[in-house]
């Protein structure tokens, strides 16, 4: 009798394992809720841990079962929990929300499988793209999911919560993703299916060291290897050739967050986040916003946000072309649109708008995936009040454009 699984055999256990991971979903969709009725209690921090922990598991086997995508997303959920429980901050309601995104994702995966015992992983990846905003997918033999390369995408392996809030000071003027893992092992995984552009290691970690992780790493990856900082208690002597050491060695003290930052500033310069324009001190009364936007569905969402603002005028065409003639006849005193129109130059048109005289005070704001992508930089510097991020239209559009100084006729 053979001692290997036949690949009948091999299908069966992958449709067991898919099973088992739909039910491992449904608990951490319960706990999400769960987490919504308890967001201001001790206990919502720990009902987090439970689903981190979770989530952990289905990665695991993901791995052991060859679902690399799905492992990929589970890492990503895993990054997103971590992010606010190394903050310490109370999870809102449009954090939980992206939370089920996760879920919905990976459970649509699985449904996908059990029906058809295969799965499209390019086509996942474009779900994982449109959900969360990510703009670039290299689609290679690997099919490994890249964020958006406006930021610096940074692995961060072994680093304790103490040394994590430093980090955290660290980073505060570069734009960036920020990744985890517990120890070198599961950095290698994540090395081989994502693109980074920077670790963050530490010395003291188990299987191997911080000097060891970093020699296979550099060995592995050679010239395409990503920068390795390494957190030291006290200075290391090389034993390498030096392009397999560490590029940066930082010894752990109150002044790793600056040096970590002049680090930062020096070898990733263009990742400089940009000022944003002091907001105006005088209100600008607005009675009619013209929106610059071709999904009718954002359309009716801007509709339904706008509803309780009754004597605003919301002059809402789907946008098929440029539409600068329409705006100068209607001269309307707010202008909103998308970054990203099919058929509209959306710098050519802001130009336009700034140089036509009775327009070139009308406030003009975009919304984006990625506020802090360069060309929502470069329309802030072209006169744009400012780039809002896209998840405001639902939560608080209103609030943030009051913030900026625009008073809606009520």
């Amino acid at each position: 009798m053979s001692s290997f699984l036949d690949n009948e055999e091999l299908q069966e256990l992958r449709i067991h394992f898919m099973h088992s991971t739909q039910e491992k979903l449904d608990q951490i969709e319960l706990l999400v809720l769960n987490s919504e009725a308890q967001r201001n209690q001790v206990s919502h921090k720990a009902i987090f841990k439970d689903i981190l922990a979770i989530t952990h598991s289905i990665k695991g086997s993901s791995r052991g079962y060859k679902f690399d995508t799905m492992a990929i997303i589970c890492n990503k959920l895993e990054d997103y929990i971590s992010g606010f429980l190394n903050h310490d901050k109370i999870v809102s309601a449009e954090e939980l929300t992206v939370v089920l995104k996760y879920t919905d994702l990976l459970s649509s995966y699985g449904e996908d499988f059990i029906k058809n015992k295969k799965v499209d992983d390019l086509a996942f990846q474009e779900k994982f793209q449109k959900l969360f905003s990510t703009s670039h997918l290299q689609k290679d033999t690997t099919k490994r999911i890249v964020l958006s390369h406006v930021k610096v995408q940074i692995l961060v392996v072994g680093i304790n919560k103490i040394i994590m809030k430093q980090v955290y000071m660290g980073l505060t003027d570069i734009s960036h993703n920020i990744s985890f893992a517990a120890d070198p092992l599961e950095a290698f995984h994540r090395i081989s299916l994502e693109k980074f552009d920077l670790i963050i290691s530490s010395f003291v970690m188990d299987p191997i060291d911080g000097m060891s992780f970093t020699l296979a790493v550099k060995n592995q990856w050679q010239e395409k290897a990503p920068h390795v900082i390494l957190f030291c208690t006290e200075p290391l002597k090389f034993k390498y050739d030096p392009l397999l050491s560490p590029d940066k060695i930082l010894i752990k003290s109150l002044t790793l967050p600056q040096e970590l930052n002049d680090y930062l500033k020096h070898n990733f310069g263009p990742y400089i986040k940009t000022n944003i324009p002091v907001i105006p001190k005088t209100k600008q009364i607005v009675k009619s916003i013209f929106f610059v936007e071709d999904d009718e569905n954002i359309l009716e969402l801007f509709l339904m946000v706008f509803s309780e603002k009754k004597d605003v005028v919301l002059f809402n065409e789907v946008t098929k072309s440029d539409p600068f003639d329409r705006i100068t006849q209607l001269l309307p005193d707010l202008i909103i649109g998308d970054i990203h129109v099919p058929k509209v130059d959306t710098m050519a048109l802001l130009k336009k708008i700034k140089q036509y005289d009775e327009l070139a005070n009308t406030p003009v704001v975009f919304f984006s995936g990625d506020p802090e992508q360069p060309i929502a930089v470069e329309l802030v510097k072209q006169g744009a009040l400012a780039v809002l991020d896209k998840t405001i239209i639902l939560t608080s559009m209103i609030d943030e454009l009051e913030k900026l100084g625009i008073n809606l006729q009520t």
